[in-house]
């Protein structure tokens, strides 16, 4: 994952599979202060990844001062970002590309189920086994 930081912000460029399509994603924020993850529903659309209206559920995402607005929220199964492998990964989809700029906004979510550290100095994104990564309480 090639990441950046662009006004104070740190953006990724990464590749999204998804089935058997694939797609070069150069506006992903990294935002270690959010909770969940979330993809552009019209990206996420066109790679074949269509709200599920079996399983998928409206809710609310919550920014900073507080605004809110509707997303869908759904489990995929087997999203790949670069090689990091979600299996079963409940992601957000909105409006955000339009809204934001952003393809992506990869939450804490997927940093810990994929065992990530961004190190900051060296703008690098480290995978730890799981045998590696330590947890505090």
């Amino acid at each position: 994952m090639d990441i950046r930081m662009d006004n104070g912000l740190l953006l990724a460029s990464c590749t999204l599979s998804y089935q058997n399509t694939s797609a070069l994603i150069n506006n992903v924020l990294i935002d270690t202060g959010c909770a969940v993850s979330i993809f552009d529903i019209d990206l996420m659309e066109a790679m074949g990844l269509k709200p599920d209206c079996n399983s998928a559920r409206i809710v609310r995402m919550y920014g900073v001062g507080g605004g809110s607005e509707a997303c869908i929220e759904q489990e995929v199964h087997n999203l790949c970002i670069d090689n990091h492998i979600c299996r079963q990964f409940r992601i957000q989809l909105g409006p955000i590309q339009s809204e934001y700029g952003f393809e992506a906004i990869l939450g804490n979510d997927f940093m810990l189920a994929c065992g990530l550290t961004i190190d900051l100095r060296q703008l690098t994104v480290l995978q730890h086994h799981a045998r590696d990564v330590l947890f505090l309480n």
